[in-house]
Formats: structure tokens, C-alpha cells, sequence
């Protein structure tokens, strides 16, 4: 009975929570009328309706939604780019999620660009603290340090000058940023708004467990470290010490070889499925490829995977795949 009870309750509040949400997407969608004038508008506002589909079929059922479904939402991020939108003056909005290329023909996406194109946004949504363990290489497989970030702002930027002038590049941080990072994307040339926050003493004593486990006692790998740390005052005149933090080698794990081969990812998003746990997944992708992504990080990089993944991921195709599924997994 008490169980009972507990998963009524933990229902009743999820529910809250999703109605909590949709009304703030019904809200930006409003505001993305609202501006209808701005260019690119339009683009920001599928975007908010794609999250508020995925957050209806949450709330159609919510006896296997958990706190994480909540979490996988950009509707933070989304936010964010209205509120600074307003903060700014729509007045003196040039775009919003503009595309622009550097030399070498990359696509960068824009959230903001404004001051008749001489300043542009790229808003963060992450934790102040999980940003700060993955620029010191402590972060989950995947996660990309905000330094890669930065490069590719910072070189597209002077390959798209307006004016004759490169614009300026702000790094928005919705949940702050650590004061060590923001010192470092200031050394190299990024204007950074946000709150400043310290790195608290939980992440200090993670990162000292990895300097503990990984420190040398020769004085030639500690003249070593010092360099390394040396190297971040010249980051913005060497792309490639930014380069040097993407991994050259890579481990896949059995969600992303699926994701690889899924039909769902392959063209299979176009349609609609009448299982939410089908649907939930291809409206996400129909609002954001995810293949692309994937195959594009993994360009030029050696390709790794354990015995256990490829077991556990030739099962799977095996028992559900389908025939064309089964045809990427054995290529």
C-alpha cells in the first residue's frame, strides 16, 4: 500500500513538473512571435515546439518517466537564448542561430548575433563545475572540453570579418563558469558573461585524486607539467595546443555503436511511431541529426571497442535489428 502511495505521489509530482515546463515552452514560443522580425527566429521556435512535443508525450504517460527524461530537455539552454535576446534589445538583434564557415569550410551554428554583426553569442547551459572537470580532462567519455569550442569561435570569427574587423566572440554561461576557465577564455580573446563561481571543494578533491594518481616524482616531468600549464597563455595564438585536447583515440560503447547503425538514425526519423519510447527519440532527432555528429568527431580518429560491447551490441542487432540495421553493424 505505502509503495503504492510513494508511485502515485512521484507521478503526481513529475506531472507538475512537465506542466511546469510546457508552459515555460508555450511562453518562449510566444516570444518567438513576438520577435518574428528577428532573422532566424523561426529556426529558435521548431526548436521550443519539438520540445514541447517531447514533453507531451512524456506527460501522456508518465509511469516510466524518471527525473533524467526532465533532464534531457534543452528547454535551459532554449531559455536562455530568449532571455538574452531581451536583455540585449530584439531592437539590436541581427540573427539568431546563424551559420557561418571558417577557411576550412566547418559549419559553426551561432545562437546570437547582434551589434549589426559585430558580436556573437554561443550561450552554455552546462553546470559550472562539470564544465570545469571536462576541461581538466575529468569528464565522461564524449564531452567536449569548452576549449574546442572556443577555438572554432575564434577562427570562424576571423575568417568572417564585418567591416574589416573580426567580431567579438561572447561565452554566455547560464549556470557560470568556474573562475580558473573564465580567466583562461578571457586570456585568449573571449568576452565572458555570467556569474564567476569557485571550483567547490568536491571537483578540487576529484581532481587531486587524478594529480595523485597520475603525478611524477622526476623533476624533468615536472618542469613538463609547468610548460603545460605555460601553454594556456598562448592558446589563442595556436590552434592546434586546442586541437591537442580532442582524443586521437576512441572508445565506442554500445549506445553509440547503435546509434551508428540504427535505422531510427539513418531516415527512420521521418516517420511516426505510435510508442512514445520510438517517438521520444525521433523527435529529437528530427530536431537535431545525430549520426552526422557522430561520424564527424570520429573523422580521423582511431576506432577502438572492447569484447563486452561488441558482444553485448551484435546481440542486440541479432535478436531487434532489422535487415538494413544488420548490414551497417557487419560493415
Amino acid at each position: 500500500m505505502t509503495d503504492s502511495s510513494s508511485n502515485s505521489n512521484d507521478d503526481a509530482n513529475i506531472t507538475i513538473e512537465i506542466d511546469t515546463l510546457l508552459n515555460d515552452v508555450r511562453q518562449c514560443v510566444e516570444k518567438c512571435r513576438q520577435y518574428h522580425k528577428i532573422s532566424g527566429i523561426s529556426k529558435l521556435e521548431r526548436k521550443f515546439r519539438a520540445e514541447d512535443r517531447f514533453l507531451q508525450r512524456l506527460r501522456a504517460d508518465t509511469s516510466d518517466v524518471n527525473v533524467n527524461h526532465l533532464k534531457s530537455s534543452n528547454l535551459t539552454h532554449l531559455r536562455a537564448v530568449i532571455e538574452q535576446i531581451e536583455e540585449i534589445g530584439p531592437e539590436k538583434i541581427n540573427g539568431v542561430l546563424v551559420p557561418f564557415k571558417d577557411n576550412r569550410h566547418q559549419l559553426l551554428i551561432c545562437e546570437l548575433v547582434y551589434n549589426e554583426g559585430r558580436t556573437w553569442m554561443k550561450v552554455i547551459a552546462r553546470n559550472a563545475q562539470a564544465l570545469h572537470l571536462i576541461w581538466k580532462g575529468n569528464g565522461h567519455y564524449g564531452q567536449r572540453s569548452i576549449l574546442i569550442s572556443m577555438r572554432q569561435y575564434l577562427e570562424t570569427a576571423r575568417h568572417n570579418e564585418i567591416h574589416y574587423q573580426t567580431p567579438d566572440v561572447v561565452f554566455y554561461f547560464v549556470q557560470g563558469v568556474t573562475e580558473p576557465l573564465a580567466n583562461l577564455l578571457k586570456k585568449n580573446g573571449i568576452i565572458v558573461k555570467g556569474s564567476i563561481v569557485e571550483v567547490n571543494e568536491q571537483v578540487e578533491k576529484r581532481l587531486q585524486i587524478v594529480d595523485d594518481f597520475s603525478s611524477s616524482d622526476t623533476d624533468e616531468e615536472s618542469e613538463s607539467e609547468i610548460e603545460d600549464d605555460n601553454d594556456d597563455d598562448y592558446i589563442n595564438n595556436n590552434a592546434e595546443l586546442i586541437s591537442s585536447h580532442e582524443p586521437s583515440k576512441i572508445n565506442l560503447d554500445v549506445s553509440t555503436l547503435i546509434c551508428l547503425v540504427s535505422e531510427l538514425t539513418h531516415g527512420g526519423h521521418v516517420y511516426r511511431y505510435p510508442s512514445k519510447w520510438l517517438e521520444v527519440p525521433a523527435e529529437l532527432e528530427r530536431a537535431e541529426r545525430l549520426a552526422p555528429k557522430l561520424e564527424k568527431y570520429m573523422e580521423g580518429k582511431e576506432l577502438f571497442i572492447c569484447q563486452t560491447a561488441y558482444e553485448e551490441f551484435n546481440s542486440i542487432v541479432n535478436v531487434v535489428g532489422g535487415p538494413n540495421e544488420k548490414k551497417r553493424a557487419e560493415e
